[in-house]
């Protein structure tokens, strides 16, 4: 089992807050460590901008719990009142922080109320103070450590996700072609399934590609951040929108081809001129597919040769293209039939998601291309004024 860097960080957090509150007295390590293990972000950007939410949340929160354990403790009979006055004290927390616009704080807030009020038995703003004290401390603790201690990096993750994903849209891609052009029969639900378990594994590489732009701001305080970096991020998200298109057209592929299926089922096998459409379609899927792999190549590790590649791969789906419509249009006149026409129909559709395809791949490699010769030419500007 690995254990991952956040677990990593929330041990060491722990450790460091216990550590401190031994040192201090009157701090109170249980609040303290709930309050660091809560305020753990996945990102230093989050951390630092989440932690400001929590500080003043936590003082909002300890303010509510010390008035209303001031008013409990000296105006009333405070035992039998003390979980009405918590339970006031927290929706008063929570509301105030929503409507300040600081939700992020609402858990830590609540918990500072509750922190300054129970167990307060003498000094109601003494023993308030070093709850607070102990809430803030741990929000510092796991701000710190997320500064210090094993920074996330999502660039190397974004990377690994961006293989592995596009690697199965593109298995998924041929096999989809394939299905059509063999008239095969497949699992309609199954593969709908398989493209909204790709979906979400979508959003997630989305989640992380925001954490590193959380961190890419926060870097840029710190250190000259290279254009470069700032433009691959304008990549990432291009990418993420092309591979969901193109689901988008994987969809509409697996979808024809069952109402194809259902359609020819019992009927004589397909006329050779229809044959020869297919086998064209059959050629731009397999460049289409070469493309979708060394495009990501290229994004990764920016090679002048896999850009030629990739422009001439583009260069030879038009000419297919050109030549698909050319007899497409010959056929049309010469197969005049019900069954010829919904074939066509049928084989039109497909045509077009391949060719959109290609499209959405065009435009991705563009910018690729575009942003790395801007690049090159910088460097060599840089080079020739040293």
């Amino acid at each position: 089992m690995r254990i991952g860097l956040r677990i990593w960080k929330t041990g060491i957090a722990t450790a460091i807050t216990l550590l401190i509150t031994g040192l201090i007295a009157g701090l109170d390590p249980v609040i303290a460590v709930i309050t660091t293990i809560i305020s753990l972000q996945p990102s230093v950007a989050e951390s630092i901008k989440r932690g400001w939410h929590r500080v003043q949340a936590t003082l909002l929160g300890a303010i509510i719990g010390i008035t209303l354990g001031y008013l409990g403790l000296h105006l009333a009979n405070w035992w039998p009142l003390l979980p009405v006055l918590a339970g006031l004290g927290v929706i008063l927390a929570i509301v105030i922080n929503n409507h300040l616009k600081i939700q992020d704080g609402a858990v830590i807030g609540a918990i500072a109320v509750v922190a300054t009020m129970v167990g307060i038995t003498e000094s109601v703003l003494a023993s308030g103070g070093y709850r607070l004290a102990s809430t803030l401390l741990g929000i510092i603790v796991a701000t710190s450590v997320n500064l210090i201690f094993i920074p996330p990096q999502y660039r190397p993750t974004l990377i690994d996700e961006f293989k592995s994903i596009n690697e199965e849209i593109r298995i998924l891609y041929r096999e989809t072609v394939i299905c059509f052009i063999s008239c095969s029969h497949h699992d309609l639900p199954k593969t709908e399934q398989k493209i909204e378990n790709l979906r979400e594994k979508l959003e997630k590489i989305k989640l992380h590609l925001s954490y590193y732009k959380d961190e890419l701001g926060y870097r840029r305080y710190l250190t000259n951040l290279p254009k470069l970096v700032v433009k691959e991020v304008v990549i990432f998200e291009k990418t993420i929108k092309t591979l969901d298109l193109i689901l988008d057209r994987i969809l509409n592929i697996v979808q024809t081809t069952d109402a194809r299926i259902k359609r020819k089922s019992g009927q004589k096998k397909i006329n050779a001129e229809y044959g020869k459409l297919l086998r064209v379609i059959v050629q731009m899927g397999k460049i289409v597919n070469c493309i979708q792999g060394d495009i990501i190549n290229l994004l990764i590790t920016y090679d002048s040769k896999e850009a030629a590649t990739i422009t001439n791969q583009l260069k030879s789906i038009n000419r297919l293209k050109g030549y698909l419509h050319q007899s497409m249009n010959s056929w049309h006149f010469t197969h005049q039939t019900e069954d010829d026409l919904l074939s066509l129909m049928e084989f039109s559709i497909v045509a077009y998601d391949i060719e959109q395809t290609a499209d959405y791949l065009r435009r991705l490699a563009k910018k690729v291309i575009l942003i790395n010769e801007k690049q090159d030419n910088e460097n060599q500007d840089n080079y020739f004024h040293v």
